[in-house]
């Protein structure tokens, strides 16, 4: 979810964007991130965060999804800020070259992580993770192009994102790391990632589907899986199990269980 406002109207949600033109209706309303349910929304962009919104304009009562909400807002998370950009040809060989794929630095007060994704034409992609620290150092900066401006309607001060994008390029140059390409074929852009790994108890499987008049179900790394918290393997099996259970709560639903 993200992009506009939510509505629930008979018994279907709606999504509106910010001018109040329906983009859409949907039987359910699937939240895959923790952001848009969870009270930092509120210190970051002001207002209620987007799902709490829209129950409270749609007078929702349902009490596994309030107990959903309770849990989601005890989880916390370790923001990052990332430099990240595309590059083909000489100047993708030289990151290509490089004999890892992700390198964590330590005793960086900057850089934690770099990320090298190589592509099977040459080119690559680079991230450059900040450290949590260096992210709440600066709460106040976003990317332009990023979720936050688009959809949060959050200001970023140009120059200030321009000064962090190269306080982070210049962490790289501080560990004999190559420099950023001169001509790249995207980027560099800040990308601040707020609900970057989360930490506390997982949303437990059993409030993760609120059927009933509500139809919210959540799924992302933050929900109860097999697979560890805050990976990527837990946010794609959560991903692939809410559907599943939808589709059953559906089929039991039509045949009058």
């Amino acid at each position: 979810p993200g992009g506009g406002v939510w509505a629930r109207d008979n018994d279907r949600w709606q999504l509106f964007d910010k001018g109040g033109t329906l983009l859409g209706t949907a039987d359910w309303l699937i939240v895959a991130g923790s952001g848009v349910a969870h009270p930092r929304w509120t210190n970051t962009f002001g207002g209620d965060p987007p799902l709490v919104a829209a129950i409270q304009a749609s007078q929702l009562e349902n009490d596994n999804l309030n107990r959903a909400l309770e849990a989601i807002a005890k989880q916390e998370a370790s923001p990052v800020l990332a430099v990240f950009w595309y590059c083909v040809g000489e100047e993708a060989k030289v990151w290509c070259e490089l004999p890892f794929a992700v390198a964590q630095l330590s005793d960086n007060d900057v850089l934690s992580k770099v990320c090298v994704q190589r592509l099977e034409s040459g080119a690559c992609s680079v991230v450059l993770h900040s450290t949590k620290e260096f992210a709440l150092q600066n709460t106040g900066v976003y990317g332009k192009s990023s979720s936050a401006a688009r959809v949060g309607d959050a200001t970023s001060d140009a120059s200030r994102e321009d000064l962090i994008i190269n306080e982070l390029l210049d962490a790289l140059a501080g560990v004999n790391l190559p420099p950023v390409p001169d001509k790249c074929s995207y980027g560099p852009l800040l990308h601040r990632w707020g609900n970057a790994f989360p930490k506390g108890e997982a949303l437990a499987e059993e409030l993760s589907l609120c059927g009933n008049n509500a139809n919210v179900a959540f799924c992302g790394d933050y929900t109860e899986t097999d697979a560890r918290m805050g990976s990527v393997e837990a946010a794609l099996l959560s991903g692939t199990e809410i559907g599943n259970r939808i589709a059953h709560h559906e089929s039991d639903r039509a045949s009058g269980l």
